[in-house]
């Protein structure tokens, strides 16, 4: 039985003026892009579809969240704030079902 080891340098950079990217280089130069954090989604005028939308949103970002803490890079707490924050806001559903649609909150 032999063994296959596959040699790669995975990376996730952020910053807070761009999105996120999640990179990998494998031993022969190849790149290849990886699932980074999604920074926003497209959203529906209806709010049952809207919903969805944004479930789905929260759900794909907390597989990635999964998946970049299972490398280790998740957030350890020495990351600028900025960092710190924008990963709360797109991994957390805190609009207790509100939409962020100012004309659907306005009476």
């Amino acid at each position: 039985m032999h063994l296959r080891v596959e040699f790669k340098l995975d990376y996730y950079a952020t910053h807070r003026m761009t999105s996120d990217s999640h990179t990998r280089i494998r031993k022969d130069g190849t790149v290849e892009a990886v699932p980074a954090l999604l920074e926003m989604f497209v959203g529906s005028e209806d709010p049952e579809e809207n919903a969805k939308l944004r479930a789905a949103f929260f759900e794909k970002n907390g597989r990635i969240v999964e998946l970049l803490e299972a490398k280790g890079f998740g957030l350890s707490g020495d990351e600028p704030l900025s960092n710190q924050i924008r990963r709360i806001q797109v991994t957390e559903d805190r609009s207790g079902g509100k939409s962020n649609d100012r004309r659907e909150n306005e009476e």
